[in-house]
């Protein structure tokens, strides 16, 4: 591999990892409370976002030293024709959403599905409009049902209340996908058919495989 290639592999692999790190602090720092927690996870996301900053700049002018044999064909994205996927999860549960992406990745190498999180927000993008304006236009909307899904302000606020009203007007399919034991009797989603069967949560059952599994082909049935 030329050595320009794996240079710009590892500084566009950082800059996932920069990115990931940095929704994560963003999100906590939503659902802080401590004072001294929010000033400390605000400067960690500065610091971040200037490192974002920095491998952006870095990775640009590698490509523009690339020559066009090398660099032709390698910026164009692929633009999916599968449904688009919102998931709505608390950062708590992350494992669990690495999980289930993980069992539809075959849906998405079929461009049957689109997921999109909140780790696929640009560097410079305002992450409240990224998140309000693609879940106004996702096709489904997961939700991932915890007591810490429940507990997030944002989420009860905003992307629980959009995606039932988008749901009732029939614009989208919200569905539950119960992770972890929680209360959700008389929750706005309460009355939808959610998976994995029986309102069964996945941290429940001694094969996890087999409960996403089920889900994933409880998601297939509505595409």
């Amino acid at each position: 591999m030329h050595g320009s290639n794996k240079e710009l592999e590892g500084l566009q692999a950082n800059l996932e990892l920069l990115i990931d790190k940095k929704n994560r602090l963003a999100q906590a720092l939503i659902i802080a409370y401590d004072e001294e927690k929010k000033f400390a996870l605000q400067r960690q996301v500065q610091e971040l976002e200037a490192d974002i900053q920095k491998t952006c700049t870095q990775i640009s002018a590698l490509e523009q030293r690339k020559p066009d044999h090398l660099s032709s064909g390698t910026t164009t994205p692929h633009v999916s024709s599968g449904k688009k996927i919102f998931f709505s999860y608390s950062q708590h549960d992350r494992p669990y959403l690495d999980q289930l992406l993980r069992h539809m990745a075959s849906l998405r190498r079929l461009d049957k599905v689109a997921p999109w999180t909140d780790s696929d927000i640009l560097p410079g993008e305002e992450w409240d409009d990224t998140i309000k304006t693609t879940l106004a236009q996702a096709d489904i909307i997961l939700l991932l049902v915890s007591s810490d899904f429940l507990a997030t302000d944002y989420i009860w606020k905003v992307e629980i209340t959009t995606a039932m009203e988008r749901h009732a007007k029939g614009e989208a399919r919200v569905i539950p996908i119960f992770i972890r034991p929680c209360d959700w009797n008389g929750m706005p989603f309460g009355k939808l058919n959610g998976l994995p069967s029986k309102a069964k949560p996945v941290s429940s059952y001694a094969d996890k495989d087999q409960a996403w599994v089920e889900v994933v082909e409880g998601i297939k049935r509505v595409l």
